[in-house]
C-alpha cells in the first residue's frame, strides 16, 4: 500500500480530522440512540424531535465529511484541505449544539433562542463543502 506524506510545511494534520470525525460519528449515533427513547414530554418545545433528528442526521453526515477529509487528503489541496477540515468541525459543533440545546431546554441568550446560532453553523458547512470542491480542483500533486 502507498503512504502519501503530507508535505511538513503544511500543517495539514489528517489524523486530527479523521479522530474529530471519528467522535463525532460516535456522538451522533449515542445522540440518535437517545432521541428514539426520549419521550416527547422530554422535550422543551414541540418542534423538539424534529429539530434533534436534524441535529443527528448534520452530525453523521458531517462526521463522515470529516473523515473523508483525512482519507482523501492526497488528493486535496494541503492549505485548503485544512481550511475545510476546520469549517467542517466549527460548522458542526455551531449548528448541532445550538439545535440541542433548543429541542431540549429551549435555551435562550438574553431575548433571543440560542437556535438562532445554527444558521452560522450551516454556512460554515456550506463553505466547507465548496472549499474541499476547490482543495480538490488546486490540487497540484500526483499519485
Amino acid at each position: 500500500m502507498k503512504r502519501y506524506p503530507v508535505p511538513p510545511h503544511s500543517g495539514f494534520n489528517p489524523r486530527l480530522f479523521l479522530v474529530v470525525g471519528s467522535l463525532f460519528g460516535a456522538c451522533g449515533v449515542m445522540l440518535g440512540a437517545i432521541s428514539a427513547h426520549l419521550p416527547l414530554h422530554a422535550y422543551a418545545v414541540p418542534t423538539g424531535p424534529t429539530a434533534l433528528h436534524n441535529a443527528v442526521n448534520m452530525l453523521m453526515w458531517h462526521a463522515l465529511a470529516l473523515c473523508g477529509i483525512a482519507i482523501g487528503h492526497p488528493l486535496l489541496s494541503p492549505r485548503l484541505g485544512r481550511l475545510a477540515g476546520y469549517a467542517f468541525t466549527g460548522g458542526t459543533l455551531l449548528f448541532v449544539v445550538p439545535v440541542i440545546l433548543f429541542a431540549l431546554k429551549d435555551q435562550h441568550i438574553g431575548a433571543l433562542s440560542v437556535a438562532r446560532i445554527a444558521p452560522y453553523g450551516g454556512t460554515l458547512l456550506i463553505l466547507g463543502w465548496l472549499i474541499t470542491a476547490l482543495a480538490a480542483i488546486t490540487h497540484k500533486g500526483r499519485l
